[in-house]
Formats: C-alpha cells, sequence, structure tokens
C-alpha cells in the first residue's frame, strides 16, 4: 500500500478547470510552481500531509479560492503576502507547520475571511488588524507574537474565537474585548499579561469559556502585579460556563460574592 504520492506538476497542469482539489494525506515532495495555473479552483485543501518548503507566492493566481487548508504539513519559511490578494478567500488554515517570520501586514482580518487559523508555527510580530466585520475565528495560539494585545481588537465584532495563548504578549488584556458581544472563547493563558483581569469581559454575554492560565513569566518581576488592583472581577462573570485562572500570581482577594456569581460555571 502506498502511503505517500508526489503529484508531478505537469499532471496538476491538466487540472485546469477544477473547482475542488482535496488531496488528504497522500502528498509529499514540495508544493509546485504550477498550483498558481488553477484560476477557476475554489477549495485547495492538502492537511496533514508531508508537503515541504515555500507556500508559492503564485498562490494568488487562483483568483476564484475561498478556502485554503494547508495545517499539518512542514511548510516553512514566510506566509506569502500573496495570500491578501485573494479577494473570494473566507477560510484559511495555516496552522502545525513551521512557518517563521513576521506575518503580512494585512493578513489578519483581510478580505472576506471569518476564520484564521495560524496556530502551532513560528511566527513573530505584533497583531496588526485591518477588516473586522467578517472575522468570526482568530487563532493564533503557540507562536512568538509579541508586545500587546491591540485594543483595536475590539472592533472585531463579530469574533466568536480568539486563541492567543502560548505567545509572548505583554501588558494588559484591553478593555476594549468587552466590546465583542459574540465572543464565546477566549485563551490568553500561557503569556506575560500583567495587570488586573478586566470586568469589562463581563459585557461578552455569549462568552462561556475563559482561559486565563499562566499569565505572566516566573523571571519576570511583573507578576506580582498581575490582578493586584481591586482583584480579579471575576464575581462580575456570572454567564461563564468555565474560567480558569490557575498558576497565577493574584495579589488581592477574590471576590466575596463569587459564589453566587458561579452558578453557571461546570468548571473553575
Amino acid at each position: 500500500m502506498v502511503s505517500t504520492v508526489t503529484l508531478p506538476p505537469k499532471e496538476l497542469l491538466l487540472l485546469t478547470s477544477f473547482s475542488r482539489l482535496p488531496l488528504f494525506p497522500s502528498l509529499s515532495e514540495t508544493l509546485s510552481l504550477c498550483i498558481g495555473n488553477l484560476p477557476e479552483l475554489c477549495t485547495l485543501s492538502l492537511p496533514h500531509n508531508l508537503l515541504s518548503g515555500l507556500i508559492q507566492s503564485q498562490i494568488d493566481n487562483i483568483q476564484s479560492l475561498q478556502i485554503l487548508e494547508f495545517q499539518g504539513n512542514n511548510f516553512s519559511g514566510h506566509i506569502p503576502y500573496q495570500i491578501t490578494y485573494l479577494s473570494y478567500l473566507h477560510f484559511l488554515n495555516l496552522s502545525y507547520n513551521t512557518l517563521s517570520g513576521l506575518t503580512p501586514n494585512t493578513l489578519i482580518g483581510f478580505a472576506k475571511v471569518n476564520t484564521l487559523d495560524c496556530s502551532n508555527n513560528q511566527l513573530s510580530s505584533p497583531i496588526d488588524l485591518h477588516k473586522f466585520d467578517s472575522l468570526n475565528h482568530l487563532k493564533l495560539s503557540n507562536n512568538y507574537f509579541v508586545r500587546a494585545v491591540p485594543s483595536i481588537i475590539g472592533k472585531c465584532s463579530n469574533l466568536r474565537t480568539l486563541l492567543l495563548d502560548g505567545n509572548i504578549f505583554q501588558g494588559s488584556i484591553p478593555l476594549k474585548l468587552g466590546q465583542i458581544h459574540q465572543l464565546r472563547i477566549f485563551d490568553v493563558s500561557r503569556n506575560s499579561i500583567t495587570d488586573r483581569i478586566p470586568t469589562q469581559l463581563a459585557n461578552c454575554r455569549k462568552l462561556s469559556f475563559v482561559m486565563l492560565t499562566n499569565l505572566a513569566d516566573p523571571q519576570s518581576d511583573q507578576n506580582s502585579s498581575f490582578a493586584a488592583s481591586g482583584g480579579c472581577g471575576v464575581g462580575e462573570f456570572n454567564a461563564f460556563d468555565r474560567v480558569n485562572l490557575a498558576q497565577n500570581y493574584f495579589t488581592a482577594d477574590l471576590p466575596q460574592n463569587m459564589a453566587a456569581a458561579c452558578k453557571n460555571f461546570t468548571r473553575i
């Protein structure tokens, strides 16, 4: 039984009228340059193969592309900025590769993308948001993103999932996160976040899962400042289902009304 197959470039060139190309675990080697010669392609799904090398810049020639799934491969190098030229793209999954370097300035929130998953790579840069209305799911876990979580993220009014865990974010959780009323899942654990947990999160009435574990570097002098001012505000979060506050350095007492506020919790 053959477990890996290399599809020669000359064979892909014959598929110029394809609108959907799903190729599940069967491919090896590199992604051919001729992938840009499929202008009618709407779905390019190559997850969990053995593809390696660079994501070719010619990918922007697939102007009809709506779904791009490259997760679980061995792609390396930068994410080509040409991806942001795909005006019909609404689903982009580049997770579980070894992509590195800065992300294109317009990658997050570009075009009609509602799902962007770049988790489990080696990407590094501040988050730079542009368009906001279409973004529903943003997953950037386990990379090297730095600086503060931008307050402008509060303009992503339709955001439902925000996974920022396992990075190098610093500073505070932005107060404007409370403006994302559609938010359901929020994870900023394993960062160098300090200061208190903003009570504005309680405005996210649909938020059910909050992961705030290990929010400061154990070697940092900033550990003692986390939640030092006014407590952690958990007492405001009576709509939440799960909250994880483990492995932190709280310096103020938990709210006295916390038990009453936790009536909807299934796990804390």
